[in-house]
């Protein structure tokens, strides 16, 4: 395009790219203040499954005790367990934190990163200089997450492998095989993405885990006589596919009820005030988007629970942004 030679043009030109410039860091705002919240929202959802998880190892071993040579091994098993996480959590936060020191440190004010919208990093550090290669701290973080799997899927007995292994949600996402020009998983969820939106993406393999904790220790405990166990704290968890979405695309949810029963026939979910279907204690919800900014759903569990008095729990949904 030839740059026009009548000043009055040329400066309606410049006034164009400005305005274009100013909508573009209006919207870039808007999006990060989401990526925010949903790593917010993710974090507080963490804190509850671990408070959760954190009581069952003590009641399984207060149910072992009456048989104490059979049971001893789930014992041993759930403080696996909580070791697994334990140490992936770590392992996830420690590659935060390194992030974060490197590009300035935190802003306590607004709550976030300094170097929010760096680049450089994430790519550098997560997808490395040759992202064929796969060298980067992103293709270690793969390998940790199909080893974190394995190490979970070890604690369950072999005959109820097949039936448990869906409910390990600590995984990696294959939808990257199929996308175009990524080279890897690190590539495809890293590559070029701003700090602030890495966070999430981050927290989310961390909720994973925990989800996957709670999984496990509820098998257990089911093993030893979990019908006895009365849990008296319930969180329904929004479990995001992706951690945003672009307009157009759908967005995906699972919506399960944190610390169930396996016995889920007294259960019932709904999203918005309409009802979901529940199946093996997890109701789906997608839909899809058509604008941007930041938006919110309400999710309701209602569960009948199987003790004498059959009483019935409610639980409140955190809204989910």
């Amino acid at each position: 395009m030839s740059i026009p030679k009548e000043p009055r043009q040329l400066m309606i030109n410049l006034m164009y790219l400005v305005l274009t410039a100013l909508l573009a860091l209006n919207v870039s705002a808007e999006i990060f203040n989401a990526f925010k919240l949903v790593d917010n929202g993710l974090q507080k959802s963490n804190r509850t499954l671990e408070e959760t998880s954190s009581q069952i190892p003590g009641r399984i071993a207060e149910l072992a005790k009456k048989d104490p040579a059979k049971y001893e091994k789930y014992i041993t098993s759930a403080n696996e367990a909580r070791k697994i996480s334990k140490e992936f959590v770590e392992y996830v936060e420690e590659i935060k934190n390194h992030m974060i020191a490197e590009t300035g440190g935190m802003d306590t004010v607004k709550g976030q990163p300094k170097g929010y919208k760096d680049k450089d990093i994430t790519t550098r550090y997560l997808v490395g200089k040759e992202p064929a290669k796969n060298q980067g701290k992103g293709g270690e973080l793969e390998a940790k997450i199909k080893e974190t799997y394995d190490k979970f899927l070890a604690l369950v007995d072999a005959e109820d492998k097949p039936t448990v292994a869906s409910s390990i949600t600590v995984r990696i996402d294959s939808a990257y095989t199929t996308s175009k020009n990524k080279k890897n998983w690190a590539h495809f969820n890293f590559f070029q993405m701003p700090l602030l939106a890495t966070m999430p993406i981050l927290t989310k393999i961390e909720n994973d885990a925990r989800s996957s904790e709670a999984a496990i220790l509820n098998y257990l405990a089911g093993k030893v006589g979990g019908e006895d166990i009365v849990f008296d704290k319930f969180v329904v968890v929004s479990s995001t596919k992706k951690s945003y979405v672009i307009a157009g695309e759908t967005f995906e949810a699972e919506i399960f009820l944190s610390a169930a029963s396996k016995n889920t026939d007294g259960m019932s979910i709904s999203i918005n005030g309409s009802p979901a279907s529940v199946k093996d204690g997890v109701a789906k919800y997608s839909v899809k988007t058509g604008e941007t900014g930041v938006k919110k759903y309400t999710a309701k569990a209602t569960l009948k629970t199987l003790l004498p008095e059959k009483f019935r729990l409610m639980m409140e949904a955190l809204n989910m942004r």
